[in-house]
């Protein structure tokens, strides 16, 4: 397959970029749920 290393090189990068900010991701994933859950409340 021609095209697995550039797909390899993009996933390698972002996993750096990831681990570089996972903290922040968390932090904002965590936010979202609670925003999700509070929508869900307001719907029901």
């Amino acid at each position: 397959m021609p095209g697995t290393n550039k797909v390899r090189f993009i996933n390698l990068s972002l996993s750096v970029h990831y681990k570089k900010s996972r903290d922040a991701y968390s932090k904002y994933k965590l936010q979202f749920h609670k925003m999700n859950n509070l929508n869900d409340q307001m719907i029901w």
